[in-house]
């Protein structure tokens, strides 16, 4: 064997020990994650130099291929893909392309919501004007036909459960939903080249919805195709799937291809919080076991997952029906929910960015022809028109910049109890939290004593430099600190006195504490109200979709609803 040929193997070696897809590719000490649910390109355009202001990594944004369009306008239709277009109510190429450039340009990342699971189940004209046709499987935007679905004799059991087996979980149509076959040459040339498309606007990396439907094998021959990002080194990968359930599935198939959705943080502090015991939560810091009474849990290690506290369908209630979930319904449990995640340093933590709904399939904010309406760009963190923000929350800055600062840092000392937990991130990284007030904090927060001319005494008072409290709202508190807990006494200054001729010494009395807290930033977190909007925004089609009458992909509801029912 020549040197040559041993050189070419060893270096087909080092690509194929570095092809890692866990890597955000994240500017120096950037963290974190924020999904822009529904939001305009030229909207996430504006946010970027504010989020890289905040400190964030990157953007998911919503999936931008072209969609199906039905006259409810529900959130659902960005994951009904007609063609692989970049054209979508969030809006074009052109100004997709922007957007990532000028993101880019910030330090801001951006990844892509993808479904490549499946096409749209109905049939009609895009909302680009593409037509397509279910019944006879006739995509031309793409283009796919029959022949590139997977058919009934590829199935054996349709009614999928997450115990079904691994086959039918990939190759079944899930709620009737036309199921590609990606083990077929045609069907990954074309979603190889949509992926390299993305990588040449400059995205870093993609969210895949519905993974679990796909084989890992076929993934891996696809994404083994595209390219390296501008960023250095393999496109990031996150894999969405739930992992705290009993599932044919297996997480760690997909760890050589990226990361993978981890609902246990979201599942464990929504149980804790909303029931008011947060007893538990040191567990799930020290293994990450699930807390919720199942006999089930998958294990992801933090450099596999991405964490969260809520996301769009579990904001929605489409979940187990044992799980609870903290949303910006309630923003001060929410604020402590979040300051959590991002305290623990476990995984790469994801903040639900969203918009206000009252009905599960609710699309975003539009106005009256169906144009999503944009982001007030106000000076705090509210926004307009329907819009959350939760990225925007008074506390989110603080907790960003503790995460960034102590990311490399282990957990210590994690104390938990009924209504507080506690711990430190090193030697010089410390959290806690209270379903409570401050004053629950007291006895815990780092101290020094002065002294005290006037009273002739040691005063024990709260340690302000480093230190800072944020009342959520009265019933949610959080307080972190930077620096040593160790003990520090402020001696007496000495003074100059003309001297006598007598010496009179005079010691301090014993310590007396008379430890105040200081003020603290209030979080005047409201739910804003939808607004009309009064600019002028392009008319975008009609639905021309001959049948809506859909249904909600949920597995744990065993009577699948219609969104007629959401009504």
């Amino acid at each position: 064997m020549g040197l040559l040929t041993i050189g070419l193997m060893l270096c087909g070696l080092v690509s194929a020990a570095t092809g890692f897809y866990t890597d955000p590719h994240c500017e120096k000490r950037a963290v974190g994650i924020v999904h822009l649910f529904e939001w305009k390109w030229t909207d996430i355009e504006k946010e970027c130099p504010r989020l890289a202001q905040l400190g964030f990594c990157g953007v998911q944004t919503s999936v931008p291929t072209e969609h199906l369009v039905r006259p409810e306008n529900s959130w659902e239709e960005r994951y009904l893909p007609v063609s692989y277009d970049v054209v979508s109510r969030s809006g074009d190429e052109d100004q997709f392309i922007n957007m990532v450039k000028a993101c880019s340009a910030t330090g801001v990342r951006i990844f892509v919501t993808l479904q490549l699971d499946h096409m749209s189940p109905e049939s009609g004209l895009g909302f680009n004007g593409t037509p397509y046709n279910a019944s006879t499987l006739d995509y031309p935007g793409v283009p796919y036909n029959a022949s590139h679905f997977h058919t009934k004799a590829d199935c054996s059991k349709p009614n999928l459960s997450p115990s079904s087996a691994p086959k039918d979980m990939q190759d079944c149509w899930a709620l009737r939903y036309p199921d590609l076959d990606q083990s077929k040459p045609h069907v990954r040339d074309q979603i190889v080249k949509l992926l390299n498309k993305f990588v040449s606007m400059e995205v870093a990396g993609f969210f895949l919805a519905n993974s679990l439907h796909i084989d890992p094998k076929d993934l891996q021959v696809i994404f083994d195709q595209v390219h390296d990002v501008k960023f250095g080194g393999r496109p990031f990968v996150t894999y969405e799937m739930v992992n705290t359930v009993p599932s044919s599935i297996d997480p760690r198939w997909f760890y050589p291809i990226g990361r993978v959705t981890d609902f246990s943080m979201s599942e464990v502090l929504g149980k804790a919080i909303l029931e008011k015991d947060l007893s538990g939560l040191c567990l799930l810091l020290d293994s990450s076991t699930v807390l919720i009474s199942r006999d089930y849990a998958t294990v992801l290690p933090a450099e596999q997952a991405v964490v969260f506290v809520d996301n769009v369908d579990y904001q929605r209630g489409m979940s187990p029906p044992w799980v609870k979930v903290v949303t910006y319904k309630e923003p001060h449990l929410y604020e402590l929910a979040l300051s959590f995640v991002f305290a623990s340093g476990y995984g790469i933590p994801r903040v639900m960015s969203s918009y206000n709904f009252t009905k599960p399939s609710q699309g975003p904010p539009t106005d009256d022809e169906g144009n999503i309406l944009g982001v007030t760009q106000s000076a705090g963190h509210d926004c307009e028109n329907g819009w959350i923000c939760e990225h925007r929350f008074p506390n989110v800055k603080d907790m960003v910049k503790f995460s960034s600062t102590f990311r490399h840092q282990r957990i210590n000392n994690c104390k938990a109890e009924k209504t507080k937990v506690s711990f430190s991130r090193g030697e010089e990284g410390h959290f806690w939290a209270t379903l409570g007030t401050l004053d629950e904090l007291r006895d815990d927060l780092p101290k020094v004593m002065k002294w005290n001319a006037t009273s002739n005494e040691y005063i024990e008072e709260l340690r302000t430099e480093g230190l800072t409290l944020m009342n959520l709202g009265g019933t949610a508190t959080v307080a972190i600190y930077s620096g040593s807990l160790a003990p520090i006494t402020l001696r007496e200054e000495k003074k100059t006195t003309t001297p006598t001729t007598e010496s009179t010494t005079t010691l301090p009395t014993t310590r007396k504490s008379t430890t105040t807290l200081p003020t603290t930033r209030k979080s005047t977190t409201t739910l804003p109200t939808t607004r009309k909007s009064t600019a002028t925004l392009p008319t975008t089609r009609k639905s021309t979709t001959t049948s809506d009458n859909h249904e909600t992909y949920n597995y744990f509801n065993n009577n699948r609803k219609t969104n007629n029912d959401f009504t």
